[in-house]
């Protein structure tokens, strides 16, 4: 898919038609969007969903759904699978015809199974896992350009989101771990997403506006 929106990227981006995309978006009210966030933490990869309401040229309301699942180690420890959520409202401010910065408000949640490497006092594999979720402010800075047919095509260039509050985190399953020194990496682990920002470096959006 990456591919894909980037070779679109680039045809478009060459065409003159994008120095009417303020005054496309100054028409418009909404626009349905999907893609794929290329480099961010702490899943590589993300796939994205987003519907944003636009107020006027200079202004707009975005709501947007990342998602991603994937198998390796996280800080160090040997984990089954990990999968992480971000749901995040974010308002758009144009400075120019498409460049633009975002702010707002995010949600995290993180989730994983335990490895094989695991075990509990009776030698059996421990196959539950653990999850942690937190709200963050988030803030970044990207380009959007709106052709007169509807199409709209994006670029996140960098995004922070910084976590602020731990509303939940479930640990349970990590008291059955046999060996201490285990269950405290899994828990520094559980920290460490709660308290370190996360970054996004180059996302792609493509869809419609309306």
């Amino acid at each position: 898919m990456k591919w894909i929106l980037f070779f679109v990227f680039f045809i478009l981006m060459n065409s003159s038609w994008s120095q009417s995309t303020q005054e496309n978006r100054k028409n418009s009210k909404g626009s349905v969007m999907i893609g794929e966030q290329i480099l961010t933490t702490w899943i590589p990869s993300k796939y994205t969903g987003s519907y944003t309401y636009i107020f006027n040229e200079k202004w707009s309301l975005e709501a947007e759904y990342s998602w991603a699942s994937f198998s390796t180690k996280f800080v160090g420890i040997e984990i089954g699978e990990i999968s992480e959520n971000r749901s995040t409202l974010q308002a758009r401010y144009y400075v120019s015809n498409s460049f633009h910065f975002t702010f707002g408000g995010v949600y995290s949640r993180f989730s994983a199974k335990l490895g094989n490497d695991y075990l509990d006092n009776l030698g059996n594999k421990i196959t539950t896992g653990f999850s942690a979720e937190n709200l963050g402010i988030t803030g970044g800075l990207g380009n959007r350009w709106q052709w007169s047919n509807g199409m709209t095509l994006g670029v996140d260039w960098i995004r922070i989101n910084y976590p602020v509050v731990a509303t939940k985190i479930d640990d349970n399953s990590l008291n059955d771990v046999a060996d201490s020194a285990d269950r405290n990496d899994l828990k520094d682990g559980i920290k460490t997403f709660n308290r370190i920002p996360t970054f996004l470096l180059f996302g792609l959006n493509i869809g419609y506006s309306f």
